[in-house]
């Protein structure tokens, strides 16, 4: 199956071609074992080279966790609205590579926000569109340890049974203590409905921008700390190449039978994603139509022609001016 990738940028009023390869738009996973969050161990160094670790610099110079965050672009983290209550963002320190946060090796660099925003529609009680957006001036070098994360279009879905990966550093028994080193957990997609039939007992329901993940017999899961973290699912043509599915959002515990984590939906808000960055991140998709005819988005794609690398180029505009590339990977 051919799966294509969706370059967004600010062009003004053209689209013009650069020649791109698969590295310079989104990152692979790098090292292959197995482990989770609650009861694990932790990840190889470089292993998920888009988790991102925030912290809050508090009186006296000393740092505090504050959530995960996955990198989306030079400029751009996504993470969980939930995470940012604070007007003040000043020392809100963004730890890209890192392995250990309270020991950082040469292969992780430190980058401070500049601003940051909430959706809009944020609602603290259900956690519909629990998403922010954090920007910062200084651009990161991608590298084996430092990696964005592709976002998912609408033909790129996930349903129950699937297997995807959370990551994070945050508690790992339920104790509330939080981990030094980064930790994921292998969990599967609980479909929705299934969720809240689970979750009606605490009249709790998760609403349907969210994504359900976890197992029904529980002792996998994220927990405290891993907040705006990433879920993250290999595409099923290169297993190695992951999209951004989710954003870690809330649960009932850690890790209990019929308790899976929630998880907000990025594909439910990739329009409100490429307003706010001015289209500076990347997109996986997947052909709508054949003959030359594609959707994105919704939007039909008529405008294609050769790249110099081989690979099909198709552009179009969205709102305000911005230009994206549909680029399908032979």
């Amino acid at each position: 199956m051919l799966f294509a990738v969706a370059c967004f940028i600010f062009m003004g009023n053209i689209a013009t071609a650069k020649e791109i390869t698969l590295s310079e738009l989104i990152g692979e996973q790098n090292f292959t074992g197995h482990g989770r969050i609650v009861g694990g161990s932790a990840a190889s160094e470089g292993q998920w080279p888009w988790q991102v670790a925030i912290s809050k610099r508090r009186s006296g110079g000393s740092y505090s966790f504050v959530c995960g965050g996955s990198l989306i672009g030079n400029n751009w983290v996504l993470s969980a609205a939930h995470c940012f209550t604070e007007s003040d963002i000043t020392g809100l320190r963004l730890q890209f590579g890192v392995h250990d946060i309270t020991n950082p090796s040469s292969n992780s660099v430190e980058r401070y926000a500049a601003s940051y925003r909430n959706h809009e529609g944020y609602n603290d009680n259900t956690f519909e569109a629990d998403i922010s957006l954090i920007y910062f001036t200084d651009n990161v070098t991608y590298n084996n340890y430092i990696q964005p994360i592709g976002l998912p279009a609408s033909t790129l879905t996930v349903s129950g049974g699937d297997t995807c990966v959370v990551s994070g550093f945050g508690d790992t028994q339920g104790t509330g203590t939080s981990f030094a080193q980064i930790r994921y957990a292998e969990v599967d997609i609980i479909g929705l409905s299934t969720c809240n039939s689970w979750y009606s007992t605490y009249s709790v329901t998760v609403t349907n921008d969210h994504i359900c993940a976890g197992f029904e017999a529980g002792g996998i899961d994220s927990c405290q700390g891993d907040s705006g973290g990433p879920l993250a699912c290999p595409v099923p043509s290169n297993t190695s190449l992951y999209a951004l599915q989710g954003i870690t959002s809330y649960g009932i515990g850690c890790a209990l039978a019929r308790r899976p984590g929630a998880y907000t939906s990025v594909r439910s808000y990739i329009a409100w994603i490429v307003q706010h960055t001015n289209g500076e991140v990347t997109v996986i998709s997947g052909p709508d139509a054949e003959n030359g005819t594609n959707k994105h988005q919704g939007v039909t794609m008529h405008s294609c022609f050769w790249h110099v690398n081989g690979n099909i180029v198709c552009s179009n505009s969205l709102r305000g001016g911005r230009y994206y590339r549909l680029v399908y990977l032979q």
